[in-house]
């Protein structure tokens, strides 16, 4: 990987998703969607990521303020999305109860409501900076060693915890797929768009991120199910737990697929 075409890359995808975070937020505060907020919530982790891998590029001041009003992002919308899972697995079950639907749904909009009441835009100043990193001699190799730096930690922890996925707390899972998301982020900004789509490592990435996902979806439904403590999600609840088996063979497939790629245990 050449640094100076890496760093073009990087403003690149940096510049698209910037444009495409401020596209979302302002989609979110008008009708704020299902849809729409998964959308600013995956655009702003990618873009997370960016800063993140630039961070010696940017003033610390200009980072601190961006990763702020990110996760603040982040935060309001995290049960209002673990809501939308759970109605749009609802959605798919028929003899789910539409009472059970309707006060999940009801909780789902009060939520909303509430945080759509402290929405705050980008501060002007920071959203200039993320704009305009610093761009001297040693830019372009300052980004690449710490591109490499943090996908060597990335990597380490998720070999360390591969084996006993399943042995992992519920919120260790959680950081384990965190990890994995963020490795395959970094896997697409050091590829060009054209070797992607034939990347061996990055399809067993994208895969097992699925499979895990849909795990971690089937745990927040349960929870949002569970917390109404009506005598219907009795049944529902059998379903989710009748998926649980396949999908603990879909992550272990695709735990085992990743493994043998990188010559890890598992």
């Amino acid at each position: 990987m050449k640094p100076d075409r890496f760093f073009q890359r990087w403003q690149r995808r940096r510049d698209r998703l910037f444009t495409e975070s401020q596209a979302r937020w302002r989609a979110v505060v008008r009708r704020g969607e299902a849809e729409e907020i998964h959308a600013l919530r995956v655009v702003l982790r990618r873009l997370r990521l960016l800063v993140r891998v630039g961070r010696p590029l940017f003033a610390p001041h200009t980072v601190n303020a961006f990763q702020h009003w990110a996760r603040g992002l982040a935060r309001a919308t995290g049960e209002i999305r673990d809501l939308d899972v759970a109605l749009e697995w609802l959605a798919t079950r028929p003899e789910a109860d539409p009472t059970l639907t309707a006060r999940i749904k009801a909780r789902r909009d009060r939520l909303w409501a509430k945080a759509g009441r402290n929405w705050r835009p980008l501060p002007a100043r920071v959203s200039a900076a993320v704009r305009h990193p610093q761009r001297g001699d040693k830019a372009a190799a300052c980004l690449a060693r710490r591109f490499n730096r943090i996908e060597r930690r990335l990597k380490a922890g998720l070999r360390a915890n591969l084996p006993h996925f399943f042995k992992l707390s519920p919120d260790e899972q959680h950081a384990f797929r965190r990890y994995l998301r963020w490795w395959r982020y970094l896997r697409e900004l050091g590829l060009p768009r054209r070797k992607q789509a034939g990347d061996r490592l990055l399809a067993q990435m994208i895969a097992l991120q699925e499979a895990t996902g849909s795990h971690q979806n089937r745990l927040v439904t349960v929870a949002a199910l569970t917390k109404q403590r009506a005598r219907s999600a009795a049944t529902t609840l059998k379903v989710l737990e009748r998926e649980a088996a396949g999908q603990r063979q879909a992550i272990c497939r695709a735990l085992r697929a990743l493994a043998a790629n990188r010559g890890w245990r598992c």
